[in-house]
């Protein structure tokens, strides 16, 4: 099945250095929000261990039932390891290991105060949408440098006294720890990443505060709570190749509740299920060991002055043992109205009581055969139907892994 895939090598600059040839096996995978992998196993025969080095782009064309050749998931792999091992014939075997764009977003630690104060590293009061934008603007793009001359278009909900002085104090407080690296030069923190404005696609918004993590670990404590709240966001750095009249282009896109097609009604419908012969390993859970129908959250304050704020479930429990209470507490630093302002007190509450939902899900591994056609007639992202013996749900194709040597080809689709 190997023929079926063309592999192409560019170095980190992107010029086509050559294809990849003498191939063993070749695994890629991909998830949502995640950090994806590919490893591809080549004869050493013809190459040399300085033939590859770092940053690389590898890029994976397979072909489809349309004989044509697409380019799989959207992205580019990077290069950021390589193994030579010889045996002791001196035969000699290469393992590179390559990982997808959104590696691009560990390479930052996130740099920005949403408040002008050093204690702040990061706190930002936006939608999610937005927020996953700022935190580009300020890491990868204009926003590393003095360059915030549109910050407001960015920036709604930052307070405008604040906007008019970022470009003094924003810079110092990243400074303020990065400043005996860079040498006082924010520049070369910026990467070649189009940064369109946001489309202001999320419906949900909320106070937000991470710190010192890297920007993938931030958006992904974003993307959580969103999810949790009922709004599934979505975030990638989106490939497209070079082509004879452009440069290859790296894009920052997110996504609200629905990034693949909606292939849940009319002719393009696509149902899953043991019964049909295309799901397998399927397991369906329902599990209330940890639910709860009420959430309490306590904020700052002490004794009789502390800040509390709660959820209620809306969901009816036909149960005369209910309502489940659970109680949690959130230290906000010095934001006293943490818990008391919404919306940010009371999504407080509904993170805590959406963590502690009973959970229903049905499981399983989709099967890849002629009638559901991966990467032809439905694609990664997707969204569509599972269900059996009555129990349904709805499931975007958020995961794959394909593992492909020279007889056969190996796609597996968990369904989360």
């Amino acid at each position: 099945m190997l023929n079926n895939y063309e592999l192409r090598l560019h170095d980190a600059y992107g010029s086509y250095k050559f294809n990849i040839e003498d191939v063993i096996s070749l695994e890629y995978s991909r998830k949502a929000n995640n950090l994806g992998i590919a490893t591809v196993t080549i004869y050493g025969t013809r190459y040399e261990p300085y033939d590859f080095n770092r940053d690389d782009r590898l890029e994976i064309y397979r072909l489809n039932n349309k004989k044509s050749k697409v380019l799989i998931g959207d992205t580019c792999w990077f290069l950021r390891k390589q193994e030579v091992q010889i045996d002791s014939d001196c035969n000699v075997t290469i393992v590179l290991t390559f990982y997808d764009t959104i590696h691009l977003l560990t390479r930052r630690v996130v740099a920005w105060a949403g408040r002008l104060d050093v204690g702040y590293v990061s706190h930002l009061l936006q939608n999610y949408d937005s927020m996953l934008y700022l935190i580009m603007y300020f890491n990868y793009g204009n926003g590393t440098t003095s360059e915030i001359l549109n910050a407001n278009a960015l920036a709604p909900n930052v307070p405008a006294q604040n906007l008019t002085s970022l470009n003094g104090n924003l810079i110092s407080t990243i400074r303020s720890w990065q400043t005996l690296v860079y040498n006082s030069d924010l520049t070369n923190r910026r990467l070649p990443i189009t940064l369109p404005i946001p489309p202001n696609q999320s419906t949900l918004s909320g106070t937000q505060r991470f710190e010192n993590i890297t920007v993938l670990q931030a958006m992904q404590e974003i993307a959580n709570v969103s999810n949790l709240k009922g709004e599934k966001l979505y975030f990638d750095i989106i490939y497209t190749p070079a082509s004879p009249f452009s440069t290859a282009q790296f894009e920052f896109r997110t996504w609200v509740n629905i990034r693949g097609l909606d292939r849940t009604f009319g002719f393009n419908r696509i149902v899953v299920g043991p019964q049909y012969g295309n799901l397998t390993d399927t397991s369906i859970l329902r599990d209330w060991e940890t639910e709860a129908t009420i959430a309490y959250m306590a904020g700052n304050g002490q004794d009789e002055n502390k800040i509390y704020a709660s959820a209620k479930s809306s969901v009816v429990v036909d149960s005369p043992f209910y309502p489940i209470e659970i109680f949690g507490s959130e230290n906000f630093g010095d934001e006293v109205t943490g818990l008391q302002n919404p919306p940010e007190g009371i999504s407080a509450a509904q993170v805590l009581l959406a963590e502690n939902a009973a959970i229903e899900t049905l499981t399983g591994t989709i099967i890849n055969n002629d009638k559901l056609d991966f990467f032809t007639n439905v694609n990664p992202y997707d969204l569509i139907i599972a269900e059996y013996k009555g129990f349904k749900q709805l499931v975007a194709l958020d995961e794959y892994n394909v593992t492909v040597d020279e007889s056969s080809e190996e796609i597996s689709i968990p369904l989360g």
